[in-house]
């Protein structure tokens, strides 16, 4: 016994969507929100304009003379020049009302402009928030179906109900529904130290820690998600407790950094714990989980690090298990295809160059060829193997563990 194939790919499928959908969202939003953020001088201009064309000339002139008085105090406080602290104040004695009114509306405009905090941020820490969302609505699925599969989980003689509870049950199947939902809940409720601690124990045993791309940077992901639902972005002392055992150069109350390339690496940490997590108990349950990720699309999207580790992840559960011949080489490939991309060439020289491809489809031989940069080695197999069907014209124009043999002149003839 233990837990459902079925029931984990439809927990994984979801999650897995919505990470990908995450990070396409963050790749197309991101260059348009800049825009908003880099044209904030434009509309504060364009606010000033509107506000002056409903002046007379003279108090138009007014307003202008005040508004460059204002920016002149700004600079000297910005640059720390103020000679004495308190309100900052302009003289509008004599001003007209209506440049008075004018002038009012255009600093309160601009001042309400400049406080927003930037719209790209907002955007980034709400992925952020999400992606951490989708991996705790993945916990909610294992933790219901580990209870559906050992139901001695639930102690048969500990109380749970009332007489007036029983009462509202149709049968007892749906009492024992209504204790799984409350156990749920109270795993969730503790956060994420307790999902880690939950999921390590009999009878998943499964150390996330040791599943993670990298188990620090994933705790700040968790925890980040707190200092931005929680505490506006800004640093607190429970983040520093937890991400940095207390002692940290960020002072409490400043506002956490947070950029792209930040968020494409908290999606791809979350990714990889979730799917290795699903893949770790699968194999517990049975034979290998085949492509429990396209890591194609991984590599495709140049998201190195996440595809070499569930190229990896695939790789070691087939070989555990005697899987497909083809899909764990596949895996093979693709983990030394991310691994070189992420730190060169020479990262993975030797141990391609040991693996012995002489008994292996052609596929692999090319593949062995490609990774070592040998195109005329690749070129010289291609002909007959393309013709025999034993390398098919999809592989070689789109797996990308051959990129480098898709962008040679002499494709162009085996395939044209």
């Amino acid at each position: 016994m233990g837990i459902n194939r079925d029931g984990l790919e439809l927990a994984l499928q979801p999650f897995d969507l919505a990470l990908g959908g995450l990070y396409e969202l963050r790749q197309f939003v991101s260059p348009h929100v800049e825009i908003l953020d880099e044209n904030m001088g434009s509309i504060l201009k364009d606010n000033v304009d509107r506000e002056l064309d409903l002046l007379s000339p003279e108090d138009r002139t007014q307003v202008a003379h005040k508004l460059r008085d204002l920016g002149e105090i700004l600079t000297n406080v910005s640059d720390g020049n103020a000679l004495e602290t308190g309100p900052l104040s302009v003289d509008v004695s004599d001003m007209s009302a209506p440049a008075q009114d004018a002038l009012w509306a255009v600093v309160s405009a601009t001042g309400h402009k400049i406080l927003q905090p930037s719209k790209h941020r907002l955007v980034l820490e709400s992925i952020v928030a999400t992606a951490v969302a989708t991996f705790e609505v993945l916990v909610r699925a294992l933790v219901h179906l580990t209870y559906e599969a050992y139901p001695g989980l639930i102690s048969k003689t500990e109380k749970e109900f009332s007489l007036g509870d029983l009462e509202r049950f149709a049968s007892p199947h749906e009492a024992v529904r209504d204790a799984i939902d409350r156990r749920v809940e109270s795993v969730l409720y503790r956060g994420f130290d307790s999902w880690t601690a939950w999921i390590s124990k009999d009878p998943l045993k499964v150390p996330l820690k040791d599943l993670a791309l990298d188990w620090p940077e994933t705790v700040e992901v968790f925890q980040r998600r707190n200092v931005i639902l929680h505490h506006g972005g800004l640093v607190s002392k429970r983040y520093v407790d937890r991400v940095f055992g207390g002692e940290s150069a960020l002072s409490i109350g400043t506002e956490l950094p947070i950029d792209a390339v930040y968020v494409d690496r908290a999606i791809d940490l979350i990714l990889v714990l979730g799917v290795r997590t699903c893949q770790s108990i699968a194999d517990r349950t049975g034979p290998p989980w085949l492509n429990p990720r396209e890591v194609t699309d991984l590599l495709v999207a140049g998201r190195w690090a996440a595809a070499e580790a569930l190229a990896e992840s695939g790789e070691r559960s087939l070989g555990q298990h005697d899987g497909p011949d083809e899909a764990l080489l596949r895996h093979r490939c693709e983990r030394w295809f991310a691994r070189g991309q992420l730190h060169g060439s020479e990262a993975i020289r030797a141990e391609v160059a040991d693996w012995d491809t002489s008994a292996l489809r052609p596929l692999f031989r090319v593949a062995r060829c490609a990774l070592l940069s040998d195109l005329d080695g690749a070129f010289a197999i291609l002909p007959h193997a393309l013709e025999s069907g034993e390398v098919s014209r999809r592989d070689l124009l789109s797996w990308p563990v051959l990129e480098i043999l898709q962008t040679d002149p002499r494709l162009d003839e085996l395939t044209g």
